[in-house]
């Protein structure tokens, strides 16, 4: 199958949403508890990672 150029964006996007849905599930069970700042901070975090991933994804890709 060809690789098209949106396979990395789409990958990241959803490795994003895995790892969100994993702390909105254990904040849901009571596992973790989040305060306004910890969830800014993983938002922040999740963002950065992704883009660090998107970056290398593509930095291969050449």
């Amino acid at each position: 199958m060809e690789r098209h150029s949106i396979d990395n964006l789409a990958f990241v996007f959803g490795l994003a949403g895995l790892v969100s849905g994993i702390f909105a599930l254990l904040h849901q069970s009571g596992a973790i508890a989040l305060s306004l700042v910890s969830v800014t901070a993983i938002a922040v975090l999740t963002i950065g990672l992704g883009g660090l991933t998107f970056g290398i994804l593509e930095f291969k890709k050449r």
